[in-house]
């Protein structure tokens, strides 16, 4: 692994380390966020998390791996045209960031994509970038109040996903029926969003998960018998179940509000 070094001035001289791999660069003068791509055009793993790099992403070096640019100061760059082509695109943190955009629907197309995390990172727009992906395992996209709209019942095709997180984001609508098919779910967590309606029963078809928490949003009604069986002998796999009990009637919730619900 090679070292790529950046002087940052904001006032102060800050040197930060950007983890690189196939990519030999040293910078020891003003560096800028764009010139990631000219110098660094064969990595496969690029970090600069937590670091003072600003701007908006460049386009990305298209043999990308794994890239985590989390509580950086980019501020910009998540489009079509930066992420386009990037099919071996495996892993990709831009948490805590000020994107302040939607996110594109190239990453629905992007094959090999399979951990993908948008935590606080003012999101906007809604689900619709999920059409078409193929390998997502682990999709978290939490704390983003601009991320609206529904759940698109077409996440069900996504047969790969293993633990989805969409907390604290301003999703409407219903629980489709067809998230029944998730069969692959272990962890679902969708809590402090705008969902209405009710829990469905072909939730408890779901016979891998573990983690089911739908409080602090709109729902009524009552949670479903087969959603309660996989808390109960024999499989007792589900562990976890929140829920605001007093608009959703459950007697099988470990937790029954937004308060008193663990926060994954």
């Amino acid at each position: 692994m090679s070292f790529c070094t950046a002087q940052i001035t904001h006032g102060l001289q800050i040197w930060v380390p950007i983890c690189v791999r196939f990519c030999s660069c040293v910078l020891r003068a003003r560096f800028s966020v764009a010139m990631l791509t000219p110098l660094c055009r064969n990595s496969v793993t690029l970090y600069f998390q937590e670091t003072s790099l600003s701007g908006p992403l460049p386009k990305m070096p298209e043999n990308l791996f794994e890239f985590d640019c989390s509580f950086s100061l980019i501020n910009g760059g998540l489009t079509d045209e930066n992420f386009a082509g990037l099919n071996n695109l495996n892993y990709m943190v831009v948490s805590g960031l000020s994107l302040g955009s939607s996110i594109p629907s190239v990453f629905g197309s992007l094959q090999n994509l399979e951990f993908f995390y948008a935590a606080d990172s003012l999101i906007t727009g809604d689900l619709g970038y999920m059409q078409g992906m193929q390998s997502i395992r682990q999709h978290w996209v939490d704390d983003n109040p601009g991320l609206g709209g529904p759940l698109f019942p077409f996440i069900a095709d996504i047969q790969t996903m293993e633990s989805m997180s969409l907390t604290d984001n301003a999703l409407t609508g219903n629980i489709p029926t067809e998230f029944g098919r998730m069969t692959n779910i272990e962890d679902l967590w969708l809590f402090g969003n705008k969902l209405t309606g009710t829990v469905p029963t072909e939730m408890g078809n779901l016979r891998r998960m573990k983690f089911f928490q739908v409080e602090g949003n709109d729902l009524t009604g009552v949670m479903p018998d087969e959603v309660c069986a996989n808390t109960q002998f024999p499989s007792e796999v589900l562990t976890v179940l929140g829920a605001d009990c007093s608009e959703v009637s459950c007697s099988c919730c470990d937790c029954c509000s937004y308060d008193t619900c663990p926060n994954k």
